[in-house]
C-alpha cells in the first residue's frame, strides 16, 4: 500500500471495512477478499486510474447517504 500511497485507511474506504480489518489483511491473519486484490493490482500496475476510483467511491458513498435521507 506504501507503493500506491495509500492508506489502511484508503482502503477500508475502498472496501467498505474498517482500518482494523486492513490491518489483518497486512499482517496476514486474515486474506484479502479477492475483489480487493484485483483492485490493488490494478492499481499498482496502472490499469486502474487511482482519481477514478476515488470518484467512483465517493460517488457510492453519496448515493448511500442520499439514500438514506
Amino acid at each position: 500500500m506504501k507503493v500506491l500511497g495509500l492508506t489502511a485507511s484508503d482502503v477500508g474506504l475502498i472496501a467498505g471495512c474498517t482500518d482494523r480489518q486492513v490491518r489483518s489483511w497486512l499482517s496476514g491473519r486474515a486474506p484479502v477478499p479477492r475483489a480487493m486484490a484485483a483492485i490493488l493490482t490494478g492499481l499498482r500496475e496502472g490499469e486502474i486510474d487511482r482519481d477514478w476510483l476515488v470518484d467512483a467511491v465517493m460517488h457510492e458513498l453519496r448515493s448511500e447517504v442520499d439514500a438514506q435521507t
